[in-house]
């Protein structure tokens, strides 16, 4: 499984509650769904916190994290979704927003640090990756060296 990935719909829409995701649906039906913008935005910041902490190999795919930001990167795009709806901002909400804040400025401090990105395994083909060079049939030796 890799362990990194751009954030889903579905990742957004889990951590709603379902009076959020119906009202986010019903204001997506008569307009733009912004959803694409918030999560490029999202993870930008997040990269950015990432990229700041200086100890995490950063995915060459601007637009995935690491699987354990997920979550709080759900938790602070959430609190721009809702101000787009019909829907009041909780406390609750407040304080995941705050608290994911917090968890980026933990990261960009170096005092958590996420997983890494791993290249993904390739297929084996059967084949080496690098083709061995023989030798020279001519043995290179003191006596045939220029000024010996």
């Amino acid at each position: 499984m890799a362990n990194w990935r751009a954030i889903t719909r579905a990742d957004v829409t889990a951590s709603l509650t379902l009076k959020e995701a119906e009202s986010y649906q019903r204001s997506a039906d008569f307009g733009e769904d912004p959803l694409p913008i918030l999560i490029e935005r999202t993870t930008a910041y997040a990269r950015l916190a990432i990229r700041s902490n200086g100890r995490v190999r950063m995915s060459p795919d601007a637009a995935t994290l690491p699987v354990s930001v997920i979550s709080p990167a759900c938790d602070y795009m959430i609190f721009d979704i809702l101000k787009r709806i019909d829907v009041e901002v909780g406390e609750d909400r407040r304080r995941a927003r705050q608290q994911a804040i917090d968890f980026f400025e933990k990261i960009e401090r170096g005092d958590v640090t996420p997983e890494g990105w791993d290249e993904p395994e390739t297929q084996d083909t059967g084949h080496s990756a690098a083709q061995l060079i023989s030798s020279s049939p001519q043995r290179v030796t003191p006596m045939n060296l220029e000024g010996y």
